[in-house]
């Protein structure tokens, strides 16, 4: 068996990219297998996580529930998804560095706030269009709009985005589109030259 030195140390790039590509598909069956096996058990022991412990261990998951799938994915027809699911893997890699190096806790708390502010967006604007588009049925409309119309709601979203987010240009609350509130080449630069 070869070393993980050895490994590390060999010049890949005289290789065929049909080589390449499995000798990828290899390791993320290994990575897989070793969160399934390994990972996934000793995180779901942990009895009583903090807020950070929680954001990161959430993340972590999320990148299982994307590496899980593709481990039988090991065919040119699946090129679409498996480059879907590099990019989502990415994004949930830059969230894990940002919240591992947060000092200060300001943005695991926005972690965990995104997810109401990010409810309500989708909930309120597909309430908005099933009202602009009143001959189109769309199931289950009935709580969303009770989600949203549910006194003080609304006003509890904008002072949660206010808080963490800040105003717009235009003086409303301004929507993050990631809870950051960055883009990810933004995240990747703040991170540094080896993520950008």
């Amino acid at each position: 068996m070869i070393s993980f030195d050895k490994l590390e140390k060999t010049d890949v790039s005289d290789s065929s990219v049909r080589v390449r590509a499995e000798a990828f598909y290899k390791g993320t069956v290994e990575v897989s297998k070793f969160a399934q096996s390994v990972m996934i058990p000793l995180l779901a022991s942990l009895i009583k996580l903090n807020d950070r412990e929680r954001a990161i261990f959430g993340t972590y998951y999320r990148m299982y529930l994307w590496i899980r799938p593709m481990a039988g994915m090991n065919s040119r027809t699946y090129y679409q998804a498996t480059a879907a699911a590099a990019r989502a893997l990415f994004e949930l890699l830059l969230d894990m560095k940002i919240l591992t190096t947060d000092k200060t806790g300001e943005l695991v708390e926005k972690f965990h706030a995104f997810p109401d502010v990010e409810k309500f967006r989708v909930a309120d604007n597909l309430v908005s269009f099933c009202e602009s588009h009143p001959d189109i049925t769309i199931p289950n409309v009935a709580h969303r709009r009770t989600f949203t119309n549910k006194p003080g709601r609304r006003q509890s979203v904008d002072q949660t985005i206010i808080k963490y987010w800040g105003i717009g240009k235009k003086g409303k609350p301004k929507r993050p589109k990631h809870w950051t509130g960055k883009d990810v080449p933004s995240r990747a630069h703040d991170l540094g030259l080896q993520y950008e």
